[in-house]
């Protein structure tokens, strides 16, 4: 473990120690239940300012595959040179709809790609071995032809069946 992870932890711990000995020491006058909330919004309010700073400063590499920003997941209408056209949510009825996806692994693994209606009933599933690539990361695509308009969702599961990355989309 890292110095700086090292450090991310302490600071973590202290931070906790640090509001629990603030809340136990008003306890006496608090009820049960007025204490719980205290300790919720304290927690709450020292983790959404605290945290995300933290970990955004000693962020852990992933175990398993994961899809790392909003952009490395669209759909779209068409794949060129393993690159996404016609990037949209909404699509004509009829027409071939793709999913591209940029996937960061540490090691082989399998992912699933679903295609799904509005009841949540699966469509289409598809596997695709991937190899390891953390830096650029690894680049999966399939395709569908919707041929009923509505709302439609496709999900990616890496190989642990941990939902990495959705989209929604229409077709009309």
């Amino acid at each position: 473990m890292s110095n700086s992870t090292k450090a991310f932890y302490i600071v973590a711990i202290v931070s906790v120690i640090g509001v629990a000995l603030v809340l136990f020491s008003n306890q006496s006058s608090k009820t049960e239940e007025e204490h719980t909330l205290a300790v919720k919004s304290l927690l709450a309010s020292t983790a959404a300012q605290d945290y995300p700073k933290l970990v955004a400063q000693h962020q852990v590499a992933p175990t398993r595959a994961v899809i790392k920003y909003a952009e490395d997941l669209v759909l779209c209408q068409q794949i060129k040179n393993k690159m996404p056209y016609g990037v949209s949510d909404q699509f004509r009825l009829n027409t071939t709809i793709w999913v591209w996806a940029n996937i960061y692994a540490p090691r082989k693994e399998t992912i699933t790609i679903q295609w799904l209606n509005y009841r949540d009933d699966v469509l289409r599933a598809t596997s695709v071995d991937i190899s390891e690539n953390r830096t650029n990361g690894f680049r999966v695509f399939d395709a569908k032809n919707i041929q009923q308009s509505g709302i439609y969702k496709v999900h990616i599961f890496n190989g642990a069946g941990d939902l990495i990355g959705r989209k929604r989309f229409t077709v009309e």
